[in-house]
């Protein structure tokens, strides 16, 4: 068996004009899309740069479910028809005496849609902002006194403060 047989190659680096799957030579434009995704991933893993030879649609810039104008649109109706923010405002701002597990839950959900990219980007930073100083106050105020939690809270407090440092670096506005 020849290496042009058991692997996938490309026609010469830099390009992505023939691909050789398994000794089957075929254009780029022969494959279906998912399989020029997953040709060109395994191409890169062999230390090819291939350009890209699949076709994108307006409004697409990646290939993640949330990188496109569609899905973004889709994901602010989400928020807006569940008043998301308004909701997650308003358990961090409970009193932190009385209901600190919402308030740490609404917390860790800012961190979590911030940092997959969910929330929305006009008011991520009042978030990330607003989940940091009221587990900041949590642990001044000494709502729980368990190393474990205090630790926990800790860094979960460092993480919101690093996606507060890249929401303000990465051409955003904040």
């Amino acid at each position: 068996m020849k290496a042009s047989d058991s692997a996938i190659t490309s026609s010469s680096i830099g390009t992505f004009d023939t691909v050789t799957l398994f000794g089957d030579s075929r254009t780029c434009s022969s494959f279906s899309t998912t399989v020029q995704v997953i040709l060109r991933r395994r191409l890169n893993k062999l230390a090819f740069l291939p350009k890209p030879c699949f076709k994108t649609f307006m409004g697409n810039w990646g290939f993640l479910p949330l990188e496109n104008d569609a899905a973004l649109d889709w994901n602010a109706d989400l928020f807006q028809a569940n008043q998301l923010e308004g909701r997650v405002k308003a358990s961090l701002e409970l009193d932190i005496q009385e209901q600190p597990e919402a308030v740490r839950a609404a917390a860790h959900l800012v961190g979590v849609l911030v940092s997959n990219g969910i929330w929305p980007d006009d008011s991520k930073a009042k978030f990330i902002d607003l989940a940091a100083d009221r587990l900041s106050q949590m642990l001044a105020e000494e709502v729980f006194t368990n190393v474990g939690f205090v630790a926990a809270i800790r860094s979960e407090i460092r993480l919101l403060h690093d996606l507060s440092k890249s929401q303000s670096h990465d051409g955003f506005q904040r």
